[in-house]
């Protein structure tokens, strides 16, 4: 073990009175010395102490306490001084005039360097189990702190301390970097340069509540309550309410940024990546955080809503609601940690204003309208891919009175229709198809997501599609099929009666987010021609006996329906091969579909 030595010296005047029972201590000088493999340490007390052995009273008046200490992280020095009542018959003990001035320096003190000043009156009655520290005031690393704290039963199994802390307005950039934190970035350099607090405490020395909070940031006002219910399990309960923030304002400018959708490339590298759920084991919270207005990623939410609860050792759960785009969010997230923690999401997002939201959250406005989304999925696992490999639940999903950017289906068929003929097309128009509603429902099963059940409606066309996407490989394999309108008036409508009624498939596959599609508008018009004309033809064969009329005042011959159906088919074929010749444009070789 490390040895330590010490020198003491006492120096005195020592005067009693032996039948008065008093006695006295002036110019009482006590110094101590110590030395250590790793201490060097020295302390000096002086003061005068006057003292009545019958009552057990004793006063010091000029208390004063200097040291210096040195270690191999830190060194600390100061001076401590006051005056101290103590009746030790009553256990009533009372500092009055306390004064700490100390400073600290080393490797273990925050940023390097710190001062703290400390003063206040103190007051302890033992046989009550009461005390009180009254006008206390502390100044250390910028922050000046004020109380004046009461305590009760504190000789029981129940002690109660209370009273108000106030700390007064500060910069808590300037706290930071005192504290030697380095320069935070902000997107607004203006922020984190005016903070304070007052609040309610009461406690006990396992437990602390805040009440009535009065908190500041810049231009946020807070209000509500916090407690730590145990400090050994660091249990914590809120009830929070803000008026407004702009979180943008205190986040770096690339982090502002939405993120752009990963790449096919590496999605390997992102299903290999382990969810971080350490720190949410060791969450121990419930409660409530309201703000009144909240600006995030350049996105507006109102009256927003975040409910916690998370016990030690159960599952966490966070219920979300908040107004945005002229819509309402409601999100249920429930994450239950473990050795295979799983994950359950609710949301619905009702009545939103699509463009905006996307282009805010994804960069990109794809789609516009009011749009209503429904959720409800469940996963289990530790990475990103086993999450996806595990994802199950339904989707559904319903849009009205927009467009959906980035294609113009109107131009997509009159190009395909000019290369076909073997025409050339030029027109250019807005790339996005209106649509009046737009309904989608699918299941997700361990991973991909399947469905049959889309239906949408615009003046141009009617669509349906079926189909697959594969969440974990990020690809898609979806057939697409609209039918043009019979009376299309509506955008791109002009140039296509041709194709009314016509169904025309659209084939998406590759990746996900940057899918590939094939549109087969010459085996739709084959098809189309081919049903129009044999109709035609078998309505006029069969309709007025074509196949064999009878010589003026003889009788029709008989003919059998496997000879009737035989020559049908032999002239539907032959129309059928003039019909498509003339709607393809005559000899012209016409162009495969378009990619």
């Amino acid at each position: 073990a490390d040895k330590l030595s010490a020198d003491l010296e006492l120096v005195a005047t020592v005067l009693a009175d032996l039948v008065a029972q008093n006695a006295s201590v002036k110019n009482l000088e006590l110094s101590v010395n110590a030395k250590g493999a790793d201490l060097d340490a020295s302390a000096k007390m002086v003061g005068h102490i006057v003292a009545n052995l019958e009552t057990q009273v004793v006063n010091v008046e000029g208390f004063k306490l200097d040291f210096d200490t040195k270690t191999k992280d830190m060194s600390a020095k100061g001076t401590a001084s006051a005056k101290i009542y103590a009746n030790l018959s009553t256990q009533l003990f009372d500092v009055s005039q306390l004064i700490i001035d100390a400073d600290a320096s080393g490797a273990s003190i925050p940023g390097g360097k710190q001062a703290l000043k400390a003063s206040g009156d103190a007051l302890y009655n033992g046989a009550e189990g009461s005390m009180k520290f009254s006008d206390g005031k502390v100044r250390a690393a910028g922050l000046n702190v004020s109380t004046s704290i009461s305590g009760k039963g504190l000789n029981s199994d129940t002690p109660n301390l209370s009273g108000p802390i106030t700390v007064a307005q500060f910069s808590p950039r300037q706290l930071l970097k005192t504290l030697g934190q380095d320069e935070i970035k902000t997107s607004d350099p203006n922020v984190l340069a005016a903070a304070s607090l007052s609040a309610q405490y009461s406690g006990s020395f396992s437990a602390a509540r805040f009440d009535d909070i009065k908190m500041q940031l810049d231009d946020t006002h807070v209000s509500g309550r916090f407690a730590v219910r145990d400090f050994a399990s660091q249990a914590l309960e809120f009830a929070l309410k803000a008026d407004q923030i702009n979180v943008d304002r205190y986040t770096a400018d690339d982090e502002s940024k939405p993120a752009s959708p990963p790449s096919k490339s590496g999605s390997k590298d992102l299903n290999e990546t382990e969810i971080p759920l350490s720190a949410l084991d060791n969450l121990n919270a419930s409660g409530t955080i309201d703000v009144g207005e909240l600006k995030l990623k350049g996105a507006t939410l109102k009256d927003v809503r975040v409910k916690i609860d998370g016990p030690k050792g159960s599952a966490k759960v966070v219920n979300l609601d908040a107004k945005a785009y002229g819509g309402k969010i409601t999100t249920n997230t429930k994450i239950a940690p473990g050795g295979k923690p799983s994950y359950a999401l609710n949301t619905s997002l009702s009545t939103m204003q699509m463009a905006p939201m996307l282009q805010h959250f994804v960069g990109k406005d794809f789609l516009s309208g009011l749009g209503t989304i429904k959720l409800d999925l469940n996963s289990a696992g530790n990475t990103v891919g086993d999450v996806r490999r595990s994802l199950n639940g339904d989707v559904a999903l319903n849009f009205e009175n927009g467009a959906v950017k980035g294609f113009n289906l109107g131009q997509l068929l009159r190009k395909s229709q000019a290369a076909l003929r073997g025409e050339s097309f030029s027109q250019t128009e807005p790339q996005e198809t209106d649509f009046s509603t737009i309904s989608f429902a699918a299941k997700i099963v361990n991973g991909v997501l399947q469905s049959d059940q889309l239906n949408a409606q615009s003046p141009l066309f009617r669509l349906a599609g079926q189909g697959k996407i594969d969440l974990v490989n990020e690809t898609i394999d979806y057939l697409a099929s609209p039918t043009v309108v019979g009376t299309s008036k509506g955008q791109g409508g002009k140039g296509l009666e041709q194709l009314a009624g016509l169904t025309i498939p659209i084939k998406l596959t590759g990746s996900l987010y940057a899918p590939s599609y094939k549109l087969d508008l010459k085996t739709a018009l084959q098809q189309k021609a081919g049903q129009e004309l044999k109709n035609r033809v078998a309505d006029k064969l069969l309709g007025k006996n074509v196949l064999g009329e009878a010589a003026e005042g003889e009788a029709a011959p008989e003919v059998s329906e496997e000879a009737l159906k035989a020559k049908a088919a032999e002239k539907i074929n032959k129309e059928l091969g003039r019909g498509l010749n003339k709607l393809f444009g005559g000899s012209k070789k016409s162009e495969p579909a378009q990619e």
